[in-house]
């Protein structure tokens, strides 16, 4: 279960009603990682109360796509405090999820084949902002603790 939002009634911490315990880069790093593992995205907000902010993580048709349409999603990479996955998505394209797990902000910067994704170039949107990124074969991301970012590619 996703504990992000308002958590009330009840949660599973006492009587009184409480907002979620993650940061937004933490609410943001656990949706990345639940859409990418294709898990349910079964949400412990109280659904009567969502918050600007957790209508908009919840919501996210990039992050619902990869959920629910990705195929061969997979750990790309393990080494330290970076954790990268990529998943195949319709139509030849990709997703590229970054995941920094320590304390200290980490700097990525890998040529996307690396990850076994195909060499060549690819159109880059950040999936979290809409943004459109620079046609690139590489990703270039500064990640703060518990941080993550979400790259939709579209091989050019």
């Amino acid at each position: 279960m996703l504990p992000v939002g308002e958590l009330s009634p009840f949660p599973d911490v006492g009587p009184r009603p409480r907002y979620t315990r993650l940061t937004p880069d933490e609410q943001h790093t656990q949706l990345s990682l639940w859409a990418m593992a294709r898990s349910p995205l079964i949400a412990g907000a109280n659904l009567t109360l969502l918050d600007n902010e957790t209508l908009r993580l919840l919501t996210n048709p990039d992050i619902l796509k990869i959920d629910q349409t990705a195929v061969a999603a997979r750990q790309a990479l393990r080494g330290g405090d970076l954790v990268v996955w990529t998943a195949d998505l319709p139509g030849n394209r990709h997703a590229l999820a970054v995941f920094n797990l320590g304390e200290k902000p980490i700097t990525v910067e890998r040529d996307l084949a690396s990850f076994g994704l195909p060499a060549g170039q690819y159109k880059v949107k950040n999936a979290w902002t809409g943004d459109r990124l620079p046609v690139t074969s590489r990703v270039t991301a500064t990640l703060a603790p518990h941080a993550s970012t979400v790259l939709m590619l579209d091989q050019k």
